[in-house]
């Protein structure tokens, strides 16, 4: 057998990134829904902005799955299986989602019901929830297809509406990455212009989509504007959209791109350092000037990408990074393990505890009481889910190869030691 490529190995560090993610995005929701007034206003906006924990999960998506797909662009090596491709995301993302989903709106009976009505904030508990048993709803969201109309947007469990977001990168990104194989294979040219154009066309997708947004939505008021946003309409269809979010995918596979350039041997070690330094640099400014012009998501997008190119490569002189070994560490990994399920979890267990009361008082003790509380249970129910549900499908996954790329054992001239 020959060894497995690249773009089938491991990376050290990157399960333990998508608990932070998580982690992130569980700890702002919980503020929002438990605690909302803990603490001063600063507190409350610095711990809000966690929830950019669902962009770096969006720009880790561009990563890992672009990984094998730009691999076989710059290498000119096989293009990867569509159907292993399509057929792993299904046994990734389904099983759990649909298990927890009927659980939750036929069980538990914390799904929400319909979407928002012009003046309703779901995190305040304005939106109903209860036992969802429209036959439309119940179907458009076991197919994660709910945000798709202004009928089931934001209804089942309200985190899932990103699943549809990535339901289509799922589909459109294969698509580019075929279209930029075959031009390069028909017209011999730098190989990296063409790794790039997927990139580009994600990013183009992303400005057209918040382009046409801005025209559309002119709210006269916060409570209009937070409609137009989550509400049962179709300008939030299109803020809730793909199309709306395609350049967050991007980021991370500008580091897939960079990442398979140095296992290729494109660039050094040297130049590789330069790259991570300058990227995470560029993505500091990104993320402050999408804060103030108000496209936070997509400057936190850019410094996501680079925080995950930082983790995934190695240092110029040490290999793994005291980042990447930090989050290798068993808890960091083991949350990265269980984060699907937790980012499914996390809001029933919010709703959960309000239903019968178990929130602490609205302080700051109380705060972090609640989010230790929602992070246990949260935590519980993942592990299981995880063990019974995730794990078994998991292991009907096509695999390319059981090593894993350890930065730890690169020299500082990028060559494999053992």
């Amino acid at each position: 057998m020959g060894a497995a490529p690249s773009w089938g190995q491991r990376l050290i560090g990157i399960d333990g990134l998508r608990g932070l993610a998580a982690v992130m995005v569980i700890i702002t929701h919980t503020n929002q829904r438990l605690s909302p007034d803990a603490g001063p206003s600063w507190l409350g906006s610095a711990v809000n902005f966690g929830g950019q924990g669902l962009t770096l999960f969006f720009a880790l998506s561009g990563f890992l799955l672009y990984r094998p797909f730009v691999g076989a662009i710059v290498s000119g090596s096989g293009f990867p299986s569509l159907r292993n491709y399509f057929t792993n995301r299904a046994l990734r993302i389904f099983p759990a989602y649909v298990a927890i989903f009927l659980f939750v709106a036929l069980i538990a009976g914390v799904a929400y019901l319909r979407p928002a009505a012009l003046g309703e904030i779901s995190v305040v508990a304005d939106q109903p929830v209860g036992y969802l048993t429209d036959p439309f709803l119940l179907i458009s969201n076991g197919l994660m297809l709910q945000t798709l109309t202004p009928g089931a947007i934001k209804t089942g469990i309200p985190a899932a509406w990103s699943l549809t977001v990535e339901l289509a990168f799922y589909a459109v990104m294969p698509l580019l990455a075929l279209i930029a194989i075959k031009v390069n294979s028909r017209r011999r040219s730098a190989a990296v212009w063409w790794a790039s154009m997927p990139i580009v066309a994600m990013l183009v997708i992303g400005a057209i989509g918040k382009y046409s947004y801005g025209l559309i939505a002119n709210p006269a008021n916060r409570a209009e504007a937070y409609w137009l946003e989550w509400g049962g309409n179709w300008t939030a269809v299109l803020g809730r959209s793909f199309l709306y979010h395609a350049d967050l995918f991007a980021w991370g596979m500008v580091a897939a791109l960079i990442l398979s350039l140095y296992q290729r041997g494109t660039l050094s070690a040297r130049t590789l350092h330069l790259w991570r330094c300058g990227a995470l640099a560029l993505g500091v400014m990104a993320a402050i000037a999408g804060w103030l012009f108000e496209y936070s998501n997509s400057g936190f997008a850019v410094l996501s990408g680079a925080v995950i190119l930082f983790v995934a490569t190695p240092t110029r002189l040490h290999g793994a990074g005291r980042l990447a070994t930090t989050l290798q560490m068993r808890p960091f990994e083991r949350a990265g393990q269980i984060s699907y399920s937790a980012y499914l979890w996390h809001i029933p267990v919010i709703l959960l505890i309000q239903r019968y009361s178990l929130a602490l008082p609205d302080t700051v003790a109380g705060w972090i009481g609640n989010t230790m509380l929602v992070l246990a249970l949260t935590a519980a129910l993942s592990t299981l889910t995880y063990k019974f549900i995730e794990q078994p499908p998991l292991a009907l996954k096509k695999r390319t190869g059981p090593t894993q790329f350890d930065p730890r054992k690169v020299d500082a001239q990028g060559h494999k030691t053992t």
